[in-house]
């Protein structure tokens, strides 16, 4: 358990934002995290009242017992690290084929986004049309949307390249049990493309809604 800031000008918390997400708009941050805490002390079945338990925890900058257990950092769900650490050639080759697949997929659903915001004139810049108040406003959020949307899809074909190297040397035999770290590399690379989509999309397609 870590202190909570309060947020500048007027924002939102991570908690906050993820309560929100979840149907609790308005939740104090502060409510959100004793909730937590008081329903994990029930289930752990902690002697004593959860009052003087909380007010020592602050106290503290702790809770013993509720940190997360140990996890060795691998890409032991990534694209083919398990193969490769098994030295399984057709196993990798089929795993970062599939991989480019779903990647191909989204950037193939985006430019049929892009092509309907280029259809509907609402690329930043002299063609930009729309009639409604605040425009400009409309048009600063498409600059913001374009530029954070197409530098993301920039670094999955970055990805993809890679994993299409990959496939090239797997298939020479590049990788065995004692070296497949070019595999693990780009599975975290891959993941952390993953990881920018999974902040971008609440706070481009979900959050303006409301």
């Amino acid at each position: 358990m870590q202190p909570l800031i309060e947020p500048l000008y007027d924002g939102k918390s991570a908690h906050e934002l993820l309560a929100a997400l979840h149907r609790r708009p308005g939740a104090p941050g502060h409510d959100i995290v004793r909730a937590y805490w008081e329903a994990w002390h029930c289930e752990q079945g902690i002697e004593g009242e959860f009052e003087r338990f909380w007010r020592r925890s602050l106290h503290d900058g702790f809770i013993a017992g509720g940190e997360a257990a140990p996890k060795q950092v691998t890409v032991a769900q990534a694209i083919s690290a398990p193969s490769a650490e098994l030295g399984r050639r057709k196993g990798i080759i089929i795993n970062l084929i599939l991989t480019i697949i779903f990647g191909g997929v989204f950037l193939g659903i985006k430019a049929v986004e892009y092509s309907h915001k280029i259809h509907e004139h609402l690329v930043p810049g002299p063609n930009f049309q729309l009639d409604v108040v605040g425009s400009n406003n409309v048009q600063l959020f498409f600059s913001l949307y374009f530029a954070m949307t197409g530098t993301h899809a920039f670094h999955m074909i970055i990805g993809i390249g890679l994993m299409i190297w990959l496939i090239i040397k797997a298939r020479g035999r590049g990788f065995s049990p004692g070296y497949y770290a070019p595999v693990e590399m780009t599975g975290l690379y891959w993941h952390f493309v993953d990881i920018v989509w999974i902040s971008l999309y609440p706070l481009l397609y979900l959050l303006g809604r409301h």
